[in-house]
């Protein structure tokens, strides 16, 4: 007795568990399927169908058809031709229709189940065989997701339909709603089957789910011993995912309140949003791009700032909206990523070989999904459930990545400290020899105006004041350029450069008193000699190609301003510095930097032009007039403009007279007149003056607004 029970439970088992394992091949695509245009063959042994090659689909853009409008519209039904009916994201209704045959000597009880959860309305209409019964007595059920999860038949995640016996031919008609993507694996069940195939589907999900549970635990555990945010980060990245891919698989149905189920369809963008932001932040981090790829770190700032203007619009903008908000932006996050470890690999970054081998599953995953929902390619079960297991695969193999990166931070912190400690052995070597060589880093011409007869004299504290002028040079594009050069080419590039410079400078009548990078401080007693220099550096640069085979095409910004400086030392009683201080040179710094304003090239102040005015060699006229910060009176600046090109120089001349009549009608408010007239200055063709596009704006903006204070000092930004 016992022995046969065994045996007939052992038996009962096998089958269930075949019918399950036939049921995942048909989601996987490996059962075979009938046309779209045959009959759906209700055959009890097999115990399923994917209803997807046996569907065909009508569109209601207006979302108005009813379904005696829809059976007029037998003839507009085309075939789905997939395992799935998908039509991406969409605002329209979409009709699905399939006809199911029984096999009268196996009538069995059926569930049609729609194995999504981004339907926000479902309804289901069964027709009998046409000619028997009444055809028009319809059997109408209707299931809205955003109702109470007791209206559904089952208190399921998906949409699920008891068909009960189906005994006879019929059609049956959905009507299916979506403010999102619209991708519905169709399937039918027999009741038998049905519950095991959801068990077994749960079972996979419980496995994913409890997997990101363990890998969030791990890494906090790992952010508590070593308190690096990075794993902070990623602890909240795993908790954003997990609640995202609730949403998408819907197991989140079973999370809300009963009165909140409307949320559904809400909490999925936001989280893929959020998703994208925290991984970017713990990818930063993880991978040091700050210090690695500083270009890179700053354009991840405008991802991030891109991410939470889209959050932010997300309480706006309607459900589809956030929806494609939701499959579009995340995919610049992704491809952000893939471009930052690449150049890491390629530099020898060795974390970032196991951070994109984690991250490779994920991204094929993500990119397949977000491009299904796009309807970019064809949905299936690849496309619907990779993005669960790339999710899981990335998140052991980036925990295991984050232990290694552990032992390896730990490496080159002891690697460090060695270092460290044989460069201070090797200072202390040459400390006496450096001592020695001090004087090579302080102008003579500054020991002179110290009074000073050698640089063992200086000591902390000295300083004399004097009136001249000071003059700031600055490379353009300069970090454009060192990340083309790479260091190495960098260095030699500047060294080469300040080598051109410097006698031009000491030609003058001036010296550098410290190079800063790319840019170059220099200071001159005679303010002419000053003007006189920034002309002829510009010419330098111009006329060596030799600099510009090596190096490319180099153009400089020089801006000059004289007034009263502080020349002294500075610093601690063992480190001393000679500097030069006051606002003359906070002034030259800020003239300096409006050449990129202007598009000019070389600027001086009113203080620099009073000296140089009568000089004929100078092709020089008036630029702007601006206040500095802390100073009532405005300055007034000048361009000079000998480096442009003979015919350029020649047209600049020739229409000064107009350029200065807008200005001065700019000067005394008449914005309609000056507008008039710098439109009219910049009309000749191919005539590019940046100055004057600059007021042509500027005018703009007064005559939207006009001032009532005006003094013809510009105080926008």
């Amino acid at each position: 007795m016992t022995a046969s029970f065994v045996l007939s439970a052992a038996v009962a088992l096998r089958k269930q568990l075949l019918c399950a394992l036939l049921a995942a091949l048909a989601c996987a695509g490996c059962a075979p399927g009938l046309s779209a245009n045959d009959t759906a063959y209700l055959q009890t042994e097999r115990g399923f169908f994917r209803l997807g090659p046996h569907m065909q689909y009508l569109k209601d853009p207006g979302r108005k058809l009813e379904l005696a409008d829809v059976l007029q519209r037998s003839q507009d039904f085309q075939p789905v031709g997939g395992a799935y009916a998908a039509f991406g994201i969409t605002r329209d209704a979409v009709w699905l229709r399939f006809t199911m045959r029984p096999d009268p000597d196996q009538i069995q009880a059926w569930n049609l189940e729609l194995a999504t959860s981004s339907l926000s309305e479902a309804r289901l209409y069964r027709l009998g065989k046409p000619g028997q019964g009444d055809p028009g007595n319809t059997k109408p059920v209707v299931i809205r997701t955003r109702m109470h999860v007791t209206d559904r038949p089952y208190a399921h995640h998906n949409c699920v339909f008891p068909f009960g016996e189906i005994e006879s031919t019929e059609t049956v008609y959905l009507r299916l709603v979506t403010n999102g993507a619209m991708n519905v694996p169709a399937f039918l069940w027999t009741s038998s089957s049905f519950p095991m195939w959801d068990m077994l589907r749960t079972f996979g999900y419980g496995i994913f789910f409890g997997l990101m549970l363990v890998m969030a635990l791990y890494n906090s555990f790992l952010f508590i011993s070593i308190r690096d945010k990075a794993y902070l980060y990623y602890v909240l990245y795993i908790v954003a995912v997990t609640l995202f891919f609730a949403a998408v698989s819907g197991h989140i149905f079973y999370l809300l309140p009963r009165d909140r189920l409307h949320w559904i369809e809400f909490i999925g963008p936001p989280l893929s949003l959020l998703a994208a932001t925290l991984a970017l932040q713990f990818s930063r981090r993880f991978l040091l791009v700050r210090d690695q790829l500083p270009g890179a770190s700053r354009f991840i700032d405008f991802v991030l700032v891109l991410n939470a203007a889209s959050l932010l619009a997300m309480l706006f903008v309607s459900s589809f909206v956030m929806v494609m908000l939701a499959n579009t932006i995340p995919l610049i996050s992704i491809l952000t990523l893939l471009v930052c470890a690449i150049k890491l690999i390629r530099r020898g970054f060795r974390p970032a070989y196991y951070f994109l081998l984690a991250w490779s599953a994920l991204i094929v995953g993500a990119v397949l999904f977000v491009l299904q929902n796009l309807g970019a390619i064809p949905s299936g079960f690849t496309t619907q459930y990779s993005l669960f297991i790339g999710a899981g695969l990335e998140a052991v193999l980036l925990s295991l990545a984050l232990g290694y990166r552990i032992n390896l931070l730990k490496e080159a912190d002891a690697e460090s400290r060695r270092r460290l400690l044989e460069e201070q052995a090797a200072a202390l070597e040459n400390e006496r020899a450096m001592s020695e060589s001090f004087a090579r880093f302080v102008p003579a011409e500054f020991l002179d105006f110290l009074g000073k007869a050698s640089v063992t004299q200086i000591a902390r504290g000295d300083v004399v004041r004097k009136d001249m002028a000071v003059l700031f040079l600055d490379i353009r594009g300069f970090t454009g350029l060192s990340e083309r050069l790479g260091p190495e080419a960098t260095f030699a590039f500047l060294n080469e450069f300040h080598g051109l410079l410097e006698p031009v400078i000491q030609r003058h009548g001036g010296f550098i008193d410290k190079f800063i990078g790319d840019a170059i401080m220099a200071l001159f007693p005679d303010p002419a000699g000053s003007v006189r220099a920034a002309v002829a550096m510009q010419a330098a640069v111009r006329s060596v190609p030799e600099l510009e085979a090596k190096f490319g095409k180099t153009r400089i910004g020089v801006g000059v301003h004289y007034g009263d400086v502080m020349l002294g030392t500075v610093g601690s009683p063992r480190r001393l510095e000679t500097t030069v201080i006051g606002d003359t040179v906070n002034v030259a710094s800020r003239i300096e930097g409006v050449n990129k304003t202007y598009g000019s090239d070389v600027v001086i102040s009113d203080a620099v032009y009073k000296f140089v005015r009568e000089d004929s060699e100078l092709l020089t006229r008036e630029l702007d007039a601006i206040r500095v910060r802390g100073k009532t009176r405005p300055i007034v600046l000048y361009e000079i403009y000998n480096s442009l090109e003979a015919a350029e120089r020649e047209r600049r001349a020739r229409k000064l007279p107009d350029f200065m009549s807008a200005l001065l009608a700019y000067r005394a408010g008449d914005f309609s007149a000056a507008h008039a007239a710098f439109k009219e200055y910049l009309s000749e063709p191919d005539f590019a003056d940046g100055a004057a596009k600059i007021y042509l704006s500027r005018l703009e903006r007064l005559l939207a607004a006009p001032p009532e204070d005006w003094d013809g000092v510009w105080r926008g930004s």
